[in-house]
């Protein structure tokens, strides 16, 4: 990926006269430039390839701290559908289940369980 620097410097003629010959800019120079900015442009990632057109589409969401090695943190997660099993920590060592607290070896010491099957 390029990124784009000028080419041609016109700003020596923002301080001519508009009637001033020399401030037209040839067709060339407009060229040269443009080029230069399609190339650039042309050498980003399209969004919609969703990392696809990188050379290293792993390499890329380490960078973004999303690798295996890397430790995301969000605030709930949702597994299957949209919302019908959110996975979410509600203080500190405490993670519930659709608002259920999920028992914990640590929440349960000292303590009996007792199955109601």
């Amino acid at each position: 990926m390029s990124d784009y620097t000028l080419q041609v410097s016109w700003s020596g003629k923002d301080d001519l006269a508009d009637s001033n010959a020399a401030k037209v800019i040839s067709g060339d120079e407009f060229n040269t430039e443009f080029s230069a900015v399609r190339t650039a442009v042309n050498s980003k990632c399209d969004q919609t390839d969703n990392l696809s057109d990188l050379n290293n589409a792993a390499t890329a969401r380490t960078n973004l701290g999303l690798g295996t090695g890397n430790s995301p943190q969000f605030t709930s997660i949702e597994l299957g559908h949209a919302s019908d099993t959110t996975l979410a920590r509600s203080a500190s060592g405490i993670v519930t289940i659709e608002g259920s607290i999920v028992k914990t070896a640590a929440s349960l010491t000292g303590k009996e369980l007792v199955f109601g099957f």
